[in-house]
């Protein structure tokens, strides 16, 4: 039962196709996803390229155009949608769509909300993706694989179906407000999961907003209060303090290094991937930050001396190590701009830290991380 929805009962020719399901796998399954009022959300419709190994079952491409998938999705039956679902995903109850649209506004703004800014049909009204949900007008079907919709509709599945049909959110070119469709099985929809809350508890750390930084190497009283902490275990020593948090435009971390003395002095380190596709190999899309007697940073590659400097103009890190003589560094304050790293307040992103004295001694948060692949990493996002 649907309450406080525009509810509108579509009734379309019911013909179930036969598809084989056998073969489907659905390892390493790893969306881009976006986090909204606490759940994540994939933040683009299923197709086939998401999965490892492509699955036996492909759903269809709007109008069979195979170059559509990726942008727009494939289309699904209410159960392909169920027997594609990875382990640790689920597909929304209506209960969660009306979570997600109670937190946008309502019903009557919430598609306004949601809808991406381009590829609509004009006029797309209320367009902002505001909640980086990134709803694109991917159309649907019918069980005959009549195809309509591209450009000013777009149609998700609910789970939870009722008397053999299924409530299906709808958004429209022409108004900003969800209506709810109730459609039969067979009908096909775009597919978007939701990972399980145990899985986002295990996998992802949340970064929290806080107060800007001044930059200056001394962490001023309270100036770090409103951070998270995490430790990076050290042998044979204290551990290095980690404070972090984000002001909304940068990444602010503050590393406290209990050096002992120079003999044991340790360089930080910062790790991001801004499209956590949990790669083992380094792509574009990583980025390795290092602070030592100067500020090292590249795109793609880790250990790239070539391009270090004092001040990078990029991101900022103080103090630097002396260089003239061995010194201890107790504090470092480091700040990276969102659009240094390529990472937004929408997306979810690969993040790790470590402390290395760059020959022989590298140690990680989380412990498991390890430089050299990503995969290891901690998926992290925005709060």
């Amino acid at each position: 039962m649907v309450i406080g929805m525009k509810l509108i009962s579509v009734v379309f020719l019911a013909f179930l196709c036969c598809i084989s399901f056998f073969g489907t796998n659905v390892d390493s399954f790893n969306p881009e996803t976006v986090l909204i009022d606490g759940k994540l959300w994939m933040k683009e419709n299923l197709h086939p390229h998401m999965f490892a190994r492509v699955p036996v079952v492909k759903g269809v491409a709007y109008n069979f155009k195979s170059d559509l998938d990726e942008v727009y999705g494939n289309l699904y039956t209410y159960e392909e949608a169920q027997k594609l679902c990875p382990q640790g995903w689920h597909l929304p109850t209506m209960e969660e769509w009306n979570d997600l649209f109670d937190y946008l506004g309502g019903l009557e703004i919430a598609g306004g909300e949601m809808k991406t800014t381009d590829k609509w049909r004009s006029p797309n009204e209320g367009a902002t993706n505001n909640s980086g949900f990134s709803a694109v007008p991917a159309g649907g079907a019918n069980n005959f694989n009549r195809f309509d919709g591209m450009g000013w509709a777009a149609h998700f599945w609910a789970a939870e179906p009722e008397n053999g049909n299924a409530y299906v959110p709808s958004l429209m070119h022409d108004t900003a407000e969800v209506y709810v469709l109730s459609l039969p099985l067979n009908m096909k929809a775009s597919v978007r999961y939701i990972k399980d809350a145990d899985r986002i508890s295990e996998s992802t750390f949340s970064i929290p907003s806080g107060n800007k930084v001044n930059i200056d190497g001394y962490a001023d009283d309270n100036e770090w209060e409103d951070s998270t902490k995490k430790n990076i275990a050290i042998d044979s020593r204290e551990d290095v303090e980690v404070y972090i948090k984000h002001d909304g435009e940068n990444l602010l971390l503050l590393f406290i290094l209990n050096s002992a003395d120079v003999k044991s002095v340790l360089f930080p380190e910062i790790l991001i991937e801004n499209n956590f596709a949990k790669n083992t190999v380094w792509t574009d899309s990583n980025y390795w930050f290092h602070v030592s007697g100067s500020d090292c940073y590249a795109k793609g590659k880790y250990n790239e001396w070539e391009n270090c400097a004092v001040e990078s103009g990029e991101w900022k890190a103080v103090p630097n190590y002396p260089t003239d003589k061995p010194g201890i560094v107790e504090c470092i304050e480091i700040s990276i701009p969102f659009t240094t790293a390529g990472i937004t307040k929408k997306s979810s992103f690969g993040f790790a830290l470590l402390v290395t004295n760059t020959v022989n001694s590298w140690y990680y948060w989380p412990e498991t991380a390890r430089i050299s692949d990503p995969s290891t990493w901690f998926e992290a996002v925005l709060e």
